[in-house]
């Protein structure tokens, strides 16, 4: 009988029209302002919903890799920051306003050495 009382309550389901909703609520490790270039890798990430891995394919990298940039343990290299800033669709660091560090910020935007700088600047002979 119980479970003949359990199906006669199943049939009714079909007649509510009762929709749920609610916002997904937001990842623990989703950053909250974005100070770092770690900070800006991890919400882009989050916000396209790739996996680490999956990101570290598109970038070339290891996964472990993106881990330590998004946990801000080490700094991307400036090798590495074309792709990011591909990645991005902005680079993510501020010029400032002195000259080292808009010098800086365009090496690493265009990923280049300062050796690499200082002889398109024609600063050195060789």
């Amino acid at each position: 009988m119980a479970a003949r009382l359990q199906h006669n309550l199943t049939v009714a389901l079909p007649f509510c029209q009762l929709t749920l909703k609610a916002a997904t609520p937001r990842n623990p490790w989703y950053p909250e302002q974005l100070e770092t270039v770690g900070d800006h890798i991890r919400k882009k990430r989050l916000d396209d919903g790739l996996l680490q891995r999956e990101l570290a394919e598109i970038l070339g990298v290891e996964k472990t890799t993106v881990s330590s940039w998004e946990r801000n343990r080490v700094a991307p290299s400036t090798g590495y920051g074309p792709s990011i800033v591909g990645f991005l669709g902005y680079a993510p660091i501020d010029p400032g306003c002195s000259l080292p560090a808009q010098l800086k910020a365009y090496r690493w935007v265009h990923g280049i050495s300062q050796l690499v700088l200082v002889r398109r600047l024609g600063l050195v002979n060789k």
